[in-house]
């Protein structure tokens, strides 16, 4: 079988291998060159830290789709549960033919029973104690996880805080932070395949459409740093 010159295998961060388009590298190399483009100088090890948060985001983005809801969480400790009480009650049912068979002592299965009786009761705090899932939007944790990196590393290039966002002359949010995070999530486009910026059909549809994800981008950007200043 003959490999496509421009997929390459690399394995990312996550649990999986995946394949990669030579344009997915390309656009990785020039998401890299950004802070240069825009005045701000990184150290070696700033770069390399870049290039850490900038796999992170991808890796987020390709091979996770963020944190399950809380009605997946319930049904996953709820089969768990189930699951024990089943063993439990098959355990218990087992004759003398069947436990010598498997080479199980009246020991063992009372230390099975146990350890079962134990997870069981973990299961049941837990489902007792999981959140209601109130609906709404699933938080987008590779951006978030994208901007705090970024934050990081314009702090420490820079010497000072990454601002807010503040609207310019064009009616756009802007600053020296938001432009570093709004482009490198441009160059990068979606790691996943979905371009993050669609042009409309004409001028005035790519202009509504920009100033959503450039405001929606501000939004993000403004709660993260908040929730972070709260917590320093």
């Amino acid at each position: 079988m003959k490999m496509d010159q421009n997929i390459n295998a690399q394995s990312n961060w996550g649990m999986t291998s995946r394949w990669v388009s030579r344009k997915e590298k390309e656009n990785r190399e020039r998401a890299l060159e950004v802070p240069g483009n825009l005045g701000l100088d990184l150290s070696p090890e700033l770069k390399d830290e870049l290039a850490k948060v900038i796999s992170h985001f991808i890796a987020d983005k390709t091979q996770f789709s963020g944190p399950p809801r809380s009605g997946l969480i319930k049904s996953r400790i709820t089969k768990v549960l189930k699951s024990c009480h089943q063993l439990i009650q098959a355990i218990q049912e087992m004759d003398f033919i069947s436990t010598y068979t498997m080479g199980i002592s009246l020991n063992d299965k009372k230390k099975y029973i146990g350890s079962l009786v134990g997870l069981e009761d973990t299961a049941f705090k837990a489902l007792k104690e999981s959140k209601t899932d109130k609906g709404g939007r699933t938080p987008d944790m590779a951006l978030r996880n994208l901007i705090l990196g970024l934050a990081d590393i314009y702090r420490e290039a820079s010497g000072k805080e990454p601002g807010m966002p503040y609207i310019n002359k064009e009616d756009l949010y802007d600053g020296p932070f938001f432009r570093l995070v709004d482009q490198i999530i441009t160059t990068l486009g979606d790691p996943a395949g979905r371009v993050l910026r669609k042009p409309g059909k004409s001028a005035e549809e790519f202009m509504d459409m920009e100033k959503k994800v450039n405001g929606s981008l501000a939004q993000q950007i403004r709660r993260i740093l908040r929730a972070r200043s709260k917590l320093t």
